[in-house]
C-alpha cells in the first residue's frame, strides 16, 4: 500500500509517505520524509529487520517496533498494524470489535490501542485509520492498495 503516516506523541508530531509491501511474513517498508530529507527502508520478517537510513548507515533490529522505538522515539505496533490496515483483528491477542450498521469494521480495541476506521475505499478496504494509545496517535491515510 501507499499511505501517509502521521504520528503525534505529546507535543511532537511527524509524518512520512509510507510504501509497505507484504508477502507472507516478509515485508519491505519505505518511509519517505518530506522536503527531500531522505528515505529509510526497512526489510525483514517477524524475526529480524534490516534498516537502511538516508545517511548510508544500516542497522539490524529484532522487529519493526524496535526500529520505530529506537530511531523515532515512538512505539508503533507494526506487527498488529499489519492486520489492522486490512480491517482485521490481530489473532495473537483478544480484541473488542465494533461494526457499523452495514457490517463494516468501525473500531478495534486491542493491546491498549483503540483503532478507528473512519473511511473505506470503493473496493471496501480501509482508507483512513486512526490508532490511539494514551499520548500516541497514529494516523494512516491510504492512497493506493497494491496487488
Amino acid at each position: 500500500m501507499r499511505a501517509r503516516l502521521g504520528v503525534v506523541k505529546g507535543d511532537e508530531a511527524w509524518s512520512v509517505t509510507l510504501i509497505w509491501q507484504q508477502n507472507g511474513d516478509q515485508f519491505q517498508m519505505q518511509l519517505i520524509a518530506p522536503l527531500g530529507q531522505g528515505t529509510t527502508t526497512l526489510k525483514g520478517t517477524a524475526a529480524f529487520v534490516q534498516a537502511y537510513y538516508p545517511d548510508g548507515q544500516s542497522a539490524l533490529y529484532q522487529n519493526p517496533e524496535q526500529v520505530f522505538t529506537e530511531a523515532l522515539g515512538v512505539a508503533v505496533p507494526i506487527d498488529s498494524l499489519r492486520y489492522w490496515v486490512l480491517g482485521r483483528v490481530d489473532q495473537r491477542s483478544p480484541a473488542k470489535v465494533v461494526k457499523n450498521s452495514q457490517g463494516r469494521l468501525e473500531e478495534i480495541i486491542q493491546d491498549g490501542w483503540e483503532v478507528s476506521y473512519l473511511r473505506y475505499s470503493e473496493q471496501g478496504l480501509p482508507s483512513k485509520i486512526v490508532a490511539e494509545n494514551g499520548s500516541i496517535e497514529v494516523k494512516l491515510i491510504i492512497k493506493d492498495w497494491f496487488e
